[in-house]
């Protein structure tokens, strides 16, 4: 009995991770926003359910794990938008780049509810006003 429980865990997951699948859109004064960094970062805080995804040339976004698995937990986000690069941070001789990115949308980001349907519609347009 404890073996087909544990083959059950392995096989389906335990630990309640409701992950479903996340992809959007990305718009900066109507036109789509290539390269931008996004992160999903829990509304109740901690960093376990971070889910990531970096823009395309149409500003086209699918949000994965750290540890790889497409998706996103279920729950509420603060959604962080960037296009600093994370790994330009890391060289503290180096100005950073600018962000294209208003500062408003870092001082107050966007919240979405991450449903356990998903959403492939997860769209945000942003404007430089």
């Amino acid at each position: 009995m404890f073996l087909a429980a544990c083959l059950l865990c392995l096989t389906f997951g335990c630990g309640g991770d409701n992950i479903a699948p996340v992809s959007g859109t990305i718009l900066l004064d109507s036109k789509p926003l290539p390269d931008a960094y996004v992160v999903f970062e829990p509304v109740s805080g901690g960093a376990t359910n971070l889910a990531t995804a970096k823009t395309d040339s149409n500003g086209h976004y699918s949000l994965s794990m750290r540890d790889g698995r497409a998706g996103c937990p279920t729950g509420n986000y603060k959604v962080r938008l960037t296009t600093v690069p994370p790994d330009s941070m890391d060289d503290e001789r180096s100005p950073l780049p600018k962000d294209t990115i208003p500062k408003r949308y870092q001082d107050s980001p966007p919240l979405f509810e991450v449903t356990a349907e998903g959403n492939d519609q997860a769209d945000f347009e942003l404007d430089k006003r």
